[in-house]
């Protein structure tokens, strides 16, 4: 597919490895997991902070009501990582579980998938994206606030092998932007 419209995604290696991950999706519990290899994975721009602003209410109105969202941020020290959700960024301050929710970093390739049956997202009108346990969250205002990820994401997700991994150890980052793709899976013939 067509390197999207992304100004954070660049190379097509980018996105290959999350396009794998994506297709092991369990959207339905009746979906076999090898047919899963015959799925085509499109992905259509909702929200881009740099674009449509900066505020969490911008990120919801875009947002909300859509399931399959791919999350994903560019701090100002460059570096990249996001997350997929399955279920809505609907809710007034509600923890969602998810199965299929996971988080990732593009620069060091590597999934973070979440442990089975756990809160997986945040969802709230006084924040942009959340991915619990704090793996990231993008607080309102982010070009000015910022987001966060705390020290207790190893302890949460599987394979972090240092505290706020993601973000290369540190707990606060300023964004550089934050784009927020819908997944289309269609079945291929």
């Amino acid at each position: 597919s067509s390197m999207l419209k992304s100004k954070i995604f660049k190379k097509k290696e980018d996105l290959d490895f999350l396009i794998e991950w994506l297709k092991k999706v369990d959207l339905n519990d009746n979906v076999i997991k090898e047919e899963n290899e015959n799925i085509s994975i499109t992905l259509n721009l909702l929200y881009r902070a740099s674009r449509d602003g900066d505020e969490s209410k911008q990120f919801h109105s875009k947002c909300d009501n859509f399931k399959n969202t791919l999350v994903v941020v560019k701090t100002k020290k460059g570096l990249r990582f996001g997350g997929f959700t399955s279920e809505t960024w609907n809710g007034n301050g509600i923890d969602k579980k998810d199965k299929n929710a996971f988080c990732f970093s593009i620069d060091k390739k590597k999934i973070y998938n979440s442990i089975q049956d756990k809160n997986a997202i945040f969802a709230c009108p006084d924040f942009g994206p959340a991915f619990e346990n704090c793996i990231f969250e993008i607080k309102d205002k982010c070009f000015e606030f910022g987001g966060l990820c705390s020290d207790e994401s190893q302890n949460y997700f599987d394979n972090h092998e240092s505290v706020c991994e993601i973000n290369n150890g540190e707990e606060q980052f300023d964004v550089e932007d934050i784009e927020v793709f819908l997944v289309l899976f269609e079945k291929e013939d």
